[in-house]
C-alpha cells in the first residue's frame, strides 16, 4: 500500500466527508485508467503544523502541491516548498495622497451609477465612499484589506464648493507590508454605499441593488468589474447544523390555506417586489406569523458562559399595539447550539398577526405593503430574570411580502447587538465631555426567528353601506391620508335632547339643523385635509368669523399651504385668494387636523375618540353653519425605536444624526429638504439646527430627567416638506433613568460600595443583578426580603481589568411580580495599577502550540502569606497554580502558559498578585510578541 500525504488548509466545523461505493467500479469505462487486481491505495489526512505560518497565503479548502507556485514562499528545488515553508521578507511601506479619478467625471459616473440603482419606487443616495486597500498575491489577499472613507474634492483637489467635484480623495496615509515578488499587487476596491429614505414615501423594490464594487488591479491593467455586493444587515445565513437542530426541535409549520407547506424563502436573496402584484392577488388578506425560535449565545467579556438563562422580547410591528412577549426559558440540556426556547406548553414562541379588511382603512392596503417593503422591525432583546436589556436586533419584513404566492415563510439567524462606551471624560456632565467616550459595538448573541405570510381571501359576504345624509363624501387619497369634501344639507341631525322648555328647544333644534357631523381617523403627526362647502343663505354679504373649540382643528390661512394640501388631494376645487368676504353663493374653507399628542400605551382601548366642533358666524355673533368633527386616533407605525440611559435628576443631552439626502434625484445642489422636527412630549426640547450644504443634518435632544428606575416615553416626528402634511419618519425613543453611583478604583483590586434600598408598603422578595458578573458581585446574592418602611443594604464588590471610563448596570427585581423595583448606573473610573516589574516574552506563531515562561515573586513580610493570582487576558494567559503559600521573606516561582496564536502582534498582560481580599499585592507587565 502507497500513504498518500495531502497538505490543504480546512476550515473548523465542515462535517463534509468523501466516500468510496466499493459496488461501483470507478475505472471500468476510463480509456486509459484500469483496476489492478490486490492493489488498493490508502489515502490520510494529516495536520502539518510548520504550514501554519504560511496559510495567509492561500485560500481555504484548496489542494495544492510542492509544485504549486506561490507569491510570497520561497520555491524549494525538490518540490517540497510546502514541506518546510520558508517565507519571503516583507518591507513596510506608506501610502500616501491618494486620489480616485473617475471617467468622463465623478458627477457624470456617479449620475449614471444612481439611475441604475433608482427606480420608480424609490429614491436612493449615496451615503459613503470607501476604499478598500490590500496586498493580494493572486491568491488571495494577505491581510484583511484595510477600509477608509473617500471625501470629495474638486478638479484643484481643495474643497472648494463652487467647482463641481472631479476626484476623489484621502487625507490619511496608510501603512501597507509589501512582499518582492512580481505577483504581489496592491489592490483597490471602490465601494459604494447606498441608502435610501424610510418615510412612507419610498418602497425598496431590489435589495440586490445597495452596494456596488469597483475593483482596479494593477496586475490586470486597470480592468473594471462591476459586481453586486449584499448589502449590510444585521441578519446572516443559519449554517446546516443549525438549521437541522431548529427542524428537530418540533416548531408548528407554517401552512398555507389548502394545508400545503409555506414556500421557503433564502433571506440571503434579494427581494423583488411589484406593488401591482400584490393589488392583484386574489388573497388580500395577510396572516403575519413570528416564531421565536431558539438564541445562540456569544462569550463576551465580563459575563457568564451561562448568561442569560431566559429572554423577552418588546416591539411594535405598523399599527399593532406595542407587544411584550411572556419569559422565554433556554432549555440547558442542549449541548451544542443553538438553544431552543422553551414556553409553557411548547418549544418557541409564535405570534400571529392578521391584516384584512376589517383592520385596514381604504386606500391603506399600499402604504402596509410599503412597510414591508421598506422596513425592518426593531426588536429589543431582555433578560427575563435581571430585566436589564440583553441588546437590539433588526428583523427584515420585506421577505413578508408573498408576490401572488400563497404564502412564504423564511428563517432568519439574526444578531443581537448592544453598545459599550469606554473614555475618560465623565458622564453626564457636558456634551463635549460626552464626546470623549468611545463606543464599541458588542455582540450578545444571535437570535433565530421564522416569519410567515399566510395569504387569506376575503369573505364573500356583500355588504352595501348607505352613509347618512349628514355625513361627507369622502374623497379617497393614494397615501392614505383622507381628502373630503362636505356638501352642506340642511337634513337635521336628531341627538340626545334635554326639555329646557319652548325656547332652548327650538333653538336646539336650529342648530342641529345646521350642524354637520364626520367621522376621521388620524394618525400620529399627519395632517388630515378637510374642505367644507359653506353657503351664504342671505342675500347680503357677510364677514363671517371662523372658531374651533381645539387647537389641532385649524384653517388654513395660506394660499400657498392650500395648493400644496390641493396637490396631495384629489380635489377638484379651486384656490380661493380672498375667501374671507363672502358673497351669496358659496365657499370651500380649506381645514386641517393634525395632532401631536400621543398615548404611548397604543392599545385600542387607550385612544380615547375626540369631538371637535368649527363655528362659522356673522357679524352679529350668530351661528351661520356648525361642522362637527369626531375623531377616531388610530395607532402610528414606528420607524425607529431608540433606548437611552442616563442618570436621574439630570438632563439628557443628545444629537442624532439623520441619512444625508440624494442630491442627483430631484433636489437641487446645496438645496438640501428642510428637515423640521416635532414631539409629542411639551416638556422635551427637540430642535434641528440649519446647516451647510453638504453637511449632516442632526437633530437635537434635552429630556429633563426624572427618578430611577423612571422611563420617559415620547415619539418625534421628522418633516422633510415645508408644511408638515406628513412625517418622514417616526421615532419612539425610551430614555430609562437609573441612579447613578460614582467610584475610583484600581484595576484588579477589588472594592466595595454600599447601596441601600427601602421597603414601600408592602413586603417584597428581591433579588439583585448585575451587568457585568465577572466584574461585579452583589450580596446578598440571592433572594431576600424586603419588610414595609425597611431599610435594606447591598453591597457591591467592584473588580474591573480595564482601564478608563466603565459603565455597569445593576437592578433590583421583585421576584414574585417580575417587577423592577431599582436600577443604578455604576460609573467607574479604573486606574491602572503601580507596576512593579515589567517583561517581555515573544511567542511563534502558528505553531499550534503556547510557550511557557517564569517570573519569580519574593514576599516582602515577615510572616507566611496566602496570595492569589490574577490576570486581565485569562484567554491569553494561564497560570501553573492560581492560589500559593509563600513564607516570610522566601521567593515563588510563578509559572505562566502563554495561548497560542495564529496572528502576529503585540499585547499587554497585567499580572496581579493578590490577597485573600482581592487587595493587589505587586503586579507585573509582560509584553507578549507574537511572531
Amino acid at each position: 500500500s502507497v500513504m498518500f500525504q495531502i497538505l490543504f488548509k480546512a476550515s473548523l466545523g465542515l462535517g463534509n466527508s468523501v466516500t468510496y461505493d466499493s459496488k461501483r467500479n470507478c475505472f471500468a469505462d476510463h480509456g486509459v485508467l484500469r483496476a489492478v487486481e490486490g492493489a488498493h491505495l490508502d489515502c490520510a489526512l494529516k495536520s502539518h503544523s510548520p504550514l501554519a505560518s504560511a496559510l495567509h497565503l492561500f485560500p481555504e479548502n484548496v489542494l495544492l502541491s510542492g509544485d504549486e507556485s506561490i507569491p510570497g514562499l520561497l520555491d524549494s528545488p525538490t518540490g517540497g516548498a510546502l514541506l518546510k515553508p520558508r517565507l519571503l521578507p516583507s518591507l513596510a511601506f506608506t501610502l500616501s495622497s491618494v486620489i480616485v479619478s473617475l471617467r468622463p467625471s465623478l458627477e457624470s459616473f456617479e449620475a449614471e451609477l444612481l439611475q441604475c440603482v433608482n427606480d420608480p419606487l424609490r429614491m436612493v443616495v449615496i451615503q459613503e465612499r470607501r476604499l478598500h486597500v490590500g496586498v493580494h498575491n493572486g491568491w488571495g489577499f494577505l491581510e484583511s484589506p484595510q477600509v477608509v472613507v473617500l471625501e470629495v474634492l474638486s478638479s484643484a483637489g481643495s474643497e472648494d464648493k463652487t467647482s463641481p467635484p472631479q476626484k476623489l480623495g484621502l487625507r490619511s496615509s496608510l501603512q501597507l507590508t509589501l512582499i518582492n515578488h512580481p505577483a504581489v499587487a496592491i489592490v483597490f476596491q471602490l465601494e459604494y454605499v447606498f441608502s435610501a429614505p424610510i418615510g412612507r414615501e419610498t418602497v425598496v423594490s431590489d435589495g440586490d441593488k445597495d452596494v456596488f464594487e469597483i475593483i482596479t488591479c494593477k496586475k490586470h491593467n486597470a480592468s473594471l468589474l462591476i459586481t453586486p455586493l449584499p448589502s449590510s444587515s444585521l441578519c446572516a445565513v443559519s449554517s446546516r447544523r443549525s438549521l437541522a437542530r431548529l427542524r428537530s426541535a418540533g416548531f408548528p409549520d407554517v401552512l398555507d390555506c389548502t394545508g400545503q407547506p409555506a414556500e421557503e424563502l433564502d433571506p440571503s436573496q434579494p427581494v423583488t417586489f411589484d406593488p401591482q402584484r400584490e393589488e392583484n392577488d386574489p388573497l388580500q388578506g395577510n396572516h403575519l406569523l413570528l416564531q421565536f425560535l431558539a438564541f445562540t449565545r456569544v462569550p463576551g467579556e465580563g459575563v457568564a458562559p451561562d448568561w442569560p438563562l431566559g429572554v423577552y422580547f418588546t416591539f411594535q410591528l405598523y399599527r399593532f399595539p406595542p407587544v411584550t412577549t411572556q419569559p422565554l426559558a433556554l432549555l440547558t440540556d442542549q449541548s451544542q447550539p443553538p438553544l431552543v426556547f422553551s414556553a409553557v406548553d411548547s418549544p418557541g414562541l409564535q405570534l400571529q398577526f392578521r391584516v384584512d379588511r376589517s383592520f385596514l382603512r381604504p386606500g391603506e392596503q399600499r402604504c402596509f405593503l410599503r412597510y414591508l417593503a421598506l422596513h425592518s422591525l426593531h426588536v429589543d432583546v431582555w433578560d427575563s430574570h435581571s430585566l436589564l436589556l440583553l441588546g437590539s436586533t433588526a428583523l427584515p419584513l420585506k421577505h413578508l411580502l408573498r408576490q401572488g404566492k400563497p404564502a412564504v415563510q423564511t428563517l432568519h439567524e439574526l444578531d443581537v447587538l448592544t453598545t459599550d462606551y469606554v473614555g475618560e471624560g465623565p458622564l453626564g456632565t457636558s456634551g463635549d465631555q460626552d464626546c470623549s467616550l468611545t463606543v464599541h459595538t458588542v455582540l450578545r448573541g444571535r437570535l433565530h426567528v421564522r416569519t410567515g405570510n399566510i395569504g387569506e381571501r376575503r369573505p364573500h359576504t356583500h355588504v352595501h353601506l348607505r352613509p347618512r345624509m349628514t355625513k361627507p363624501a369622502s374623497v379617497p387619497k393614494p397615501d392614505g391620508v383622507s381628502a373630503v369634501l362636505w356638501q352642506d344639507s340642511a337634513a337635521s341631525v336628531s341627538g340626545p335632547g334635554v326639555e329646557r322648555g319652548k325656547a332652548e328647544g327650538i333653538t336646539h333644534m336650529l342648530s342641529q339643523a345646521i350642524t354637520q357631523q364626520h367621522l376621521l381617523f388620524s394618525a400620529l403627526g399627519s395632517a388630515e385635509y378637510l374642505e367644507y362647502v359653506l353657503r351664504n343663505p342671505f342675500n347680503t354679504a357677510h364677514t363671517v368669523t371662523i372658531c374651533s373649540d381645539h387647537p389641532d382643528l385649524s384653517v388654513i390661512t395660506s394660499a400657498a399651504e392650500w395648493r400644496y394640501f390641493k396637490s396631495l388631494n384629489p380635489t377638484a376645487t379651486a384656490v380661493e385668494e380672498n375667501m374671507f368676504h363672502l358673497e351669496p353663493g358659496s365657499l370651500h374653507i380649506p381645514l386641517k387636523y393634525q395632532s401631536f399628542q400621543c398615548e404611548h400605551s397604543m392599545s385600542s382601548s387607550c385612544l380615547r375618540p375626540l369631538d371637535s366642533q368649527v363655528t362659522f358666524s356673522t357679524e352679529d355673533g350668530k351661528p351661520l353653519s356648525i361642522l362637527q368633527v369626531n375623531v377616531q386616533p388610530t395607532p402610528h407605525a414606528v420607524d425607529q425605536t431608540f433606548r437611552l440611559y442616563h442618570p436621574e435628576q439630570s438632563f439628557l443631552k443628545k444629537a442624532i444624526r439623520l441619512a444625508p439626502w440624494d442630491l442627483h434625484a430631484g433636489a437641487e445642489l446645496g438645496d438640501p429638504p428642510p428637515v423640521t422636527v416635532r414631539c409629542t412630549d411639551p416638556n422635551v426640547v427637540c430642535q434641528t439646527r440649519k446647516t451647510l450644504p453638504g453637511e449632516p443634518q442632526d437633530v437635537y435632544l434635552k429630556v429633563p430627567g426624572g427618578p430611577s428606575p423612571h422611563v420617559r416615553v415620547f415619539s418625534i416626528m421628522v418633516y422633510t416638506d415645508k408644511w408638515t402634511a406628513a412625517p418622514s419618519q417616526v421615532w419612539q425613543v425610551y430614555v430609562h433613568f437609573l441612579e447613578r453611583v460614582d467610584m475610583s478604583v484600581v484595576s484588579g483590586q477589588r472594592s466595595c460600595q454600599s447601596l441601600v434600598l427601602r421597603g414601600k408598603q408592602n413586603m417584597r422578595k428581591l433579588r439583585c443583578y448585575c451587568s457585568h458578573t465577572r466584574d461585579l458581585q452583589v450580596e446578598p446574592g440571592g433572594v431576600f426580603a424586603l419588610p414595609p418602611a425597611a431599610v435594606q443594604e447591598v453591597q457591591v464588590k467592584v473588580q474591573p481589568w480595564r482601564t478608563g471610563r466603565r459603565f455597569f448596570y445593576l437592578s433590583a427585581v421583585d421576584v414574585e411580580q417580575q417587577r423592577l423595583v431599582s436600577s443604578w448606573l455604576l460609573c467607574l473610573t479604573v486606574h491602572r495599577p503601580v507596576v512593579s516589574k515589567a517583561f517581555e516574552v515573544s511567542v511563534p506563531v502558528g505553531e499550534g502550540r503556547g510557550s511557557s515562561r517564569k517570573i519569580s515573586y519574593t514576599n516582602p513580610y515577615s510572616g507566611p502569606r496566602s496570595l492569589l493570582l490574577r490576570s486581565d487576558h485569562p484567554h491569553l494567559l494561564q497560570f501553573r497554580e492560581e492560589r500559593f503559600q509563600i513564607g516570610g521573606g522566601e521567593t515563588y516561582t510563578i509559572g505562566l502558559r502563554f495561548a497560542p496564536s495564529t496572528r502576529p502582534g503585540a499585547v499587554e498582560i497585567l499580572v496581579y498578585v493578590n490577597d485573600q481580599d482581592e487587595r493587589t499585592e505587586e503586579a507585573f507587565c509582560v509584553k507578549v510578541n507574537y511572531s
